[in-house]
């Protein structure tokens, strides 16, 4: 097939190039494109499985069998998200220059690897070493998954699907949890149950692989590289019909030098939006057991709790985002979901000794945030150009993960300065930052609701 341009002029008198992926963007729902998420998303489900979902509550276990204190697991959760950090700005490029199906692949064959070589561990450092490689492999996933899903969702419901890509991680939470405190509570917390857990950990990253065998490259990504033939064939695979309308290469279409400002203007605000409004919700992650056993309840309960509590609130609020997103707009999200995070984070300061209350603005305060951030995070898939899509998803992980890894240390400064208030209090100051900030900044860009992303990328010509 012969792909050419098709120039034309809007209203305004400017040359428009029209889309040659309309067959994509206009697609109805359809079984491949929610198996083309399944697919994405595997690798999300068993990072969350391994990197939180039975990390945290195992906790309870390997602490003991190497003989470690809370404040090296504290550490331990720095240096685990700093790897996972290092890996998606590392691979970011890399998922731009090799493509994203390969590349999605290739990590999680990475973090089988070190994810079973951990299991046998004979000391904290090296357990430690390869949990932080395993992080540094799933890190990349996020670069070429993102991209890959938003290239491929129809227009009309791209912010839905992306949404959902977050629920399945999510759900590697709640499987996690539970698969931990089964074998916790049958163990009675035996310092050696961990390995078991740990094996289970396994189990979604060979699905994952296995299935990432099934998907075509991305049709958009194929056409960037010259590759017609390839991108006409991955449509079809996709929608039963080849595009009628085709394009020229577009490898020119992109000046990284001439849109510096303009990128500046995106990447910095969302960087500093991503890192602000994640942070609670990390705090739930990594350390809900160890502030729920301060106010008296137990260690079993504290994990059990932290399913419905943490766990079950960032599915559910991501739920509502999947069904509004499209709907009412990007931007009417963040404001929805950013105000809710910031009072409820607020509330949470004259009620840290009610547990009653606690717990119900804790679960409003942990599913808001997370509602908050991935809004900002797949901005990373939509706002920017094909060449530059695994890069920013890249560096709004790298902010993603790098507010994760802060609360390895924020968390026990402020707790033992000020308590759970001081905690919250700095926690509802920092969404209020990271809200205004990409309100401000960011602004009117965010409306991508309902445009194809070459529409959305014209700003870049």
């Amino acid at each position: 097939m012969v792909i050419k341009s098709n120039p034309d002029k809007d209203s305004e008198g400017v040359k428009k190039t029209h889309n040659p992926f309309d067959a994509l963007d206009n697609i109805r729902s359809n079984r491949k494109i929610f198996f083309i998420l399944l697919v994405a998303g595997i690798g999300a489900f068993a990072d969350y499985y391994n990197t939180a979902g039975i990390l945290t509550p195992s906790s309870l276990s390997y602490l003991k069998y190497f003989s470690v204190t809370t404040s090296v697991y504290g550490q331990f959760v720095f240096f685990l998200n700093i790897g996972i950090l290092i890996d998606a700005i590392t691979w970011g490029p890399l998922v731009d220059l090799l493509g994203r199906a390969r590349m999605f692949f290739v990590d999680l064959v990475v973090m089988l690897v070190f994810a079973t070589l951990s299991i046998f561990a004979t000391n904290f450092h090296e357990f430690e070493l390869f949990r932080i490689l395993t992080g540094f492999a799933i890190g990349g996933d996020y670069g070429a998954a993102l991209p890959f899903l938003s290239e491929f969702a129809p227009k009309a419901i791209r912010g839905r699907i992306l949404a959902l890509f977050w629920v399945l991680a999510q759900s590697g939470l709640v499987v996690g949890t539970l698969v931990s405190y089964y074998f916790l509570s049958i163990s009675s917390i035996s310092p050696e149950i961990w390995k078991i857990i740990f094996v289970t950990g396994l189990i979604p990253i060979i699905i994952g692989a296995g299935l990432r065998f099934t998907v075509p490259e991305s049709a958009r990504w194929l056409l960037f590289k010259g590759k017609t033939d390839k991108a006409v064939e991955a449509v079809r695979k996709v929608t039963g019909s080849s595009p009628q309308e085709t394009v020229n290469n577009i490898t020119s279409s992109f000046n990284i030098r001439k849109n510096i400002p303009l990128l500046l203007l995106l990447i910095v605000p969302t960087f500093i939006g991503i890192y602000a409004t994640a942070m609670p919700a990390g705090l739930s992650t990594y350390f809900f057991p160890y502030i729920t056993q301060s106010l008296g309840l137990s260690k079993l309960t504290s994990v059990l709790l932290q399913v419905p509590v943490v766990w079950v609130s960032e599915i559910v609020f991501t739920l509502i985002l999947a069904l509004i997103t499209d709907k009412i707009g990007r931007l009417n999200s963040l404001i929805i979901g950013g105000t809710v995070l910031i009072i409820s984070t607020l509330l949470i300061i004259p009620l840290t000794h009610n547990v009653d209350a606690l717990l119900p603005l804790i679960f409003i305060s942990n599913g808001s945030s997370v509602f908050s951030q991935t809004i900002i995070i797949n901005w990373g898939a939509e706002l920017y150009p094909t060449n530059m899509r695994g890069i920013a998803s890249g560096i709004n992980i790298m902010a993603f993960r790098l507010s994760l890894a802060s609360t390895g240390f924020i968390e026990p400064v402020l707790l033992s300065l000020g308590g759970v208030p001081a905690l919250y209090a700095f926690l509802g100051l920092l969404s209020l930052i990271g809200v205004m900030t990409v309100m401000i900044l960011v602004g009117k860009r965010g409306s991508v609701e309902g445009k194809s992303l070459e529409e959305i990328t014209d700003r870049f010509r």
